[in-house]
């Protein structure tokens, strides 16, 4: 008899640890799986000035149809610009805007703050949305980092000024406490574009 509770009870526990670890496992396959690729250039009129806006698309990948992907919740990033020495440029972090969030129809530093601080975007499975880098002006050798904050500043940012030369990106996505970072190289020559970081060597960053 006692034998026989004791394999009982061995049962509900192996069979609880199971049940356990298939549901903790499933919850991590449905997880958000964010991927970073390069958007198609934007050629744009910021009030009367052209410009030229770089771009990266953030995708949450899907799953094959049996088995759906979470909603990738609340997404935020923050972009780092670096030499190719690897030496920070500005003090901080730019906070990345997303490219379809409505701009500040009104340039009050009340307002603009308001639009940095709620640049969050809900992800669907099998979706995108681009998320802006940086912006050169027509006729200009410098860009700069572009996010919501460049309408405090004349839409020309000196924190995240680049001059003429090739420098390296750092991505950084939230979603629900799970971290998705990437690299890219910016080249802002006579071209003005984003490389993938994977066709190039990529030199220790310096903080």
């Amino acid at each position: 008899m006692g034998i026989c509770n004791t394999e009982m009870w061995l049962e509900l526990l192996i069979g609880f640890i199971l049940g356990v670890t298939a549901t903790i496992l499933l919850e991590w396959i449905r997880s958000p799986r964010i991927t970073f690729s390069i958007n198609q250039s934007q050629d744009i009129n910021v009030g009367p000035l052209s410009a030229t806006v770089l771009s990266l698309i953030i995708k949450n990948r899907d799953l094959p149809k049996i088995i759906h992907r979470n909603i990738a919740y609340q997404c935020h990033g923050h972009i780092d610009f670096f030499t190719l020495k690897g030496k920070r440029i500005g003090k901080r972090e730019m906070i990345a805007r997303w490219s379809t969030l409505q701009q500040p129809i009104n340039t009050t530093k009340e307002e603009v703050i308001f639009h940095v601080l709620n640049s969050f975007k809900d992800i669907n499975p099998g979706e995108s949305e681009p998320m802006d880098i940086a912006i050169r002006y027509k006729g200009e050798n410098q860009c700069y980092g572009w996010n919501t904050e460049a309408y405090l500043h004349n839409l020309r940012n000196k924190c995240y000024e680049l001059q003429k030369g090739e420098y390296i990106i750092n991505i950084e996505i939230k979603s629900s406490g799970i971290v998705f970072k990437e690299k890219f190289w910016l080249i802002n020559k006579r071209e003005f574009k984003l490389e993938n970081k994977k066709y190039k060597k990529i030199p220790r960053i310096i903080f």
